[in-house]
């Protein structure tokens, strides 16, 4: 993981480094518009109070609120432009690399495998960068700033945010951890890779998807044989026929259960169920 991220280029880290100064702004944004909210709710409960008293802090809220809103959406924009660019370049690396196999190489990789590694994996690589960049960066931040708000004001909310953040800290660790051991282990063990990402079986699911079950499909088969006609109690033969026989069949796909030998690596589709009676009739 720590060699893909290596690849990021100096204009990827600009954006990634621009996108934490926004949610920096955001944070500090949607930490503020409870302070204006106070203010309107203390304004409201004073007598006397008028319309032209809230509008000064209710629109001071409102524009921070709106503040919030298009750092969010800078921050899903530089986000995914770091993402896309990122997975396409990487994507070019691996097609390049693949492509100066040589063929003793490309035989010890298997079709599923690549396949794999070029979309899903990539994709799951890009869902990991955009949420890193709008999720796990924020939570953090808001955070430990909310605990610097309410420092030594309170030692209950003090302690109970302490403890919410080394929490949150503690789990995200983890999950890191984890995820990093996984990867390594995909990544050096092909085998477990291929027994967990089930890449090596095939399933009725996918072949039923992979041929067209809606419509009625026909097939017509073509027979060339020689009959033969015996004498009446005798093994000898009278005389013999030549003959060439048509047989067209309706199969409607959907009907077909598939046979799926995954030691063998075989795969029989049987006649449907609706053309075995028919024909056996």
């Amino acid at each position: 993981m720590i060699n893909i991220f290596r690849r990021l280029t100096a204009k990827e880290w600009g954006m990634i480094a621009l996108s934490t100064v926004f949610i920096c702004l955001a944070v500090w944004m949607d930490l503020k518009t409870p302070e204006y909210l106070s203010d309107i709710t203390t304004l409201l409960a004073k007598d006397g109070t008028k319309v032209s008293d809230i509008m000064d802090p209710g629109s001071k809220m409102l524009l921070f609120s709106f503040g919030s809103f298009l750092m969010a959406v800078f921050v899903g924009f530089l986000a995914s432009r770091v993402a896309a660019s990122f997975t396409t370049r990487l994507r070019g690396e691996i097609f390049h690399q693949v492509m100066d196999y040589s063929d003793a190489e490309i035989k010890k990789f298997s079709v599923p495998s690549l396949l794999t590694r070029t979309t899903n994996d990539l994709t799951q690589l890009q869902i990991m960068i955009v949420m890193g960049m709008q999720v796990v960066t924020r939570g953090p931040i808001m955070a430990i700033w909310a605990l610097t708000k309410i420092w030594g004001k309170s030692s209950a909310w003090t302690t109970s945010v302490g403890i919410a953040v080394l929490m949150v800290l503690i789990l995200l660790s983890v999950l890191v951890l984890i995820a990093f051991i996984a990867g390594i282990v995909f990544a050096t063990v092909p085998q477990a890779r291929g027994m967990l990402t089930g890449e090596d079986y095939v399933t009725s699911t996918q072949l039923k998807k992979a041929v067209n079950i809606e419509n009625l499909s026909s097939a017509e088969f073509v027979y060339n044989g020689i009959a033969e006609k015996h004498r009446d109690n005798s093994d000898e033969i009278e005389y013999r026929v030549a003959y060439e026989a048509t047989v067209k069949v309706g199969v409607k796909m959907s009907d077909i259960d598939f046979d799926i030998d995954q030691s063998n690596k075989v795969i029989v589709p049987p006649l449907a169920r609706d053309c075995r009676e028919q024909c056996s009739g």
